[in-house]
């Protein structure tokens, strides 16, 4: 049986009305289980995601650098989304000032690439990830997309966890000689089959 708290909880609904708390308890068998939220979990932070032209990659860059290595030029940006369809480019505000971002464009008919994700370290464990991934993921149903996929390395455990988390299933491994290592690919399912 789950753990009672009085306590108010960090929960989100998910679409098919189950509310989610913040963290998750693995049982044995491997059926997921409501826990207790962490105390080192921050309620979800109340961002406004929005969406940016394809050619209005400043922000996104600024972002990028602070987040990851080796930094990236808009030259960098522009290259990559030449002769991409639906490049999509959102971005997280909290208190009107850009916190995260989320990447994408059209893979093939029907199925949409999840490029890059990315929140300050300042601004982490807030939900501001989620709520990206919520928006993108709206977007690319509404625009007729029926998977979302994306890759990571296994020493990316935030992004395994974000995506798993969020439904994503692993579907491969690909080896990437650039880093002399495997991603791991992963996909969700936007559509009930």
């Amino acid at each position: 049986m789950p753990h009672k708290e009085s306590r108010p909880s960090n929960k989100t609904t998910r679409q098919d009305g189950w509310d989610r708390p913040s963290t998750y308890r693995e049982p044995v068998g491997g059926a997921r289980e409501p826990g207790p939220p962490a105390d080192e979990v921050a309620p979800m932070a109340d961002v406004i995601v929005d969406l940016l032209a394809p050619d209005d990659v400043s922000v996104v860059m600024h972002l990028y650098n602070q987040i990851f290595r080796p930094p990236r030029g808009e030259d960098d940006f522009l290259r990559r989304y030449l002769g991409r369809h639906n490049v999509i480019q959102m971005v997280a505000r909290l208190e009107g000032r850009a916190v995260g971002f989320v990447l994408g464009f059209e893979l093939k008919p029907r199925v949409f690439y999840l490029w890059f994700i990315g929140v300050l370290s300042a601004n982490r464990r807030q939900g501001i990830a989620s709520q990206l991934l919520d928006a993108f993921h709206h977007w690319a149903k509404d625009n007729d997309y029926e998977t979302v996929r994306c890759e990571c390395f296994n020493r990316q455990r935030a992004m395994l966890h974000l995506a798993l988390n969020n439904d994503y299933d692993v579907i491969g491994l690909r080896y990437d000689s650039d880093h002399g290592d495997n991603l791991i690919l992963l996909q969700k399912t936007l559509v009930a089959s």
